[in-house]
């Protein structure tokens, strides 16, 4: 009899979103089944050859590849050929350019499919990530996350400097730390500065080592996020914190903005709208843990 393959090989395109759903998929199978653990290899798109990528060949070390996990476009052809060379089960995480029906298992955000789920797909509350297998170590401390120009969203730096002024008044009891982000405008920091310095730490992005957002984030009694930051919204969901989504108006109706703002219609998260009032969530989701529900799903099909 020829026995099962079993090892797990990954594939991702090194992009820290991409990462951090695999990291959160492959943690919930760890826990799951503890005998994988030793069993997953990682393969980089970037340090890989042309050659590399299409031919479906591995490392020595990898050979019993029974599974292949891809995230990311310029993963997804390279994972077809893995699997086509051996006979893995292909799992694609994100929507793929490319029919649902090439794929073994499709894990995705809800809100990128239109019409019911396939049996081959099962549908994320937003994007999977590893923050709700973190221990809560909750403080009084809040955390405003802030990101920057987007496709998706207006943005409005001196609307977001009111709220932030809005939010700081209202929670003067809490330790408030603020951050931005690579794609926030260069006058933001200085800015938040002059304001804010005497009444929260302002920490740039780029003072902030791997891990950080994850402790912060693990002792933050409540976290506001922008809506641009859409990642950063459900890794906030999954902490446990309480959460809320600061107000920017949306460029055009589509997935994302649709998605946000049923997030905030609905009650799941606070809002500040438009007029700078504050409105706790009505209706909080509970904390996420997205990649353990599909790992729970996923793991009886490999």
């Amino acid at each position: 009899m020829t026995k099962r393959k079993s090892d797990l090989l990954v594939l991702t395109d090194g992009k820290p979103g991409h990462v951090s759903q695999i990291r959160g998929l492959v943690d919930a199978l760890f826990q799951l089944n503890p005998r994988l653990a030793d069993r997953v290899h990682w393969l980089d798109m970037r340090e890989l050859s042309w050659r590399q990528r299409y031919s479906g060949g591995l490392p020595t070390e990898a050979q019993n590849i029974g599974t292949v996990i891809a995230a990311g476009h310029s993963t997804h052809l390279p994972a077809l050929a893995y699997r086509a060379r051996h006979g893995a089960h292909l799992v694609v995480i994100m929507k793929p350019s490319l029919p649902l029906t090439w794929f073994d298992s499709v894990i995705m955000p809800r809100h990128d499919l239109q019409g019911e789920p396939k049996e081959n797909v099962f549908c994320t509350i937003g994007a999977m990530n590893s923050v709700g297998f973190q221990p809560r170590s909750e403080t009084e401390s809040g955390l405003i996350l802030l990101g920057g120009e987007s496709k998706y969203y207006h943005w409005n730096q001196a609307s977001l400097l009111e709220q932030i002024d809005i939010l700081l008044h209202a929670n003067g009891h809490l330790d408030w730390t603020i951050t931005n982000s690579r794609r926030s405008p260069t006058t933001l920091e200085k800015e938040l500065l002059q304001r804010f310095g005497d009444r929260a730490e302002v920490k740039p992005f780029e003072q902030c080592a791997g891990g950080w957002l994850t402790q912060e984030l693990a002792r933050s009694k409540i976290v506001w996020i922008t809506p641009d930051s859409v990642s950063m919204v459900y890794e906030a969901l999954s902490s446990g914190a309480e959460c809320g989504v600061l107000y920017l108006a949306a460029k055009q109706r589509d997935r994302i903005t649709e998605g946000m703002a049923r997030l905030c219609g609905e009650g799941l998260v606070g809002t500040i709208s438009d007029d700078h009032s504050i409105r706790l969530a009505t209706n909080p989701l509970g904390r996420l843990n997205e990649a353990h529900r599909a790992a729970e799903w996923l793991l009886p099909r490999l």
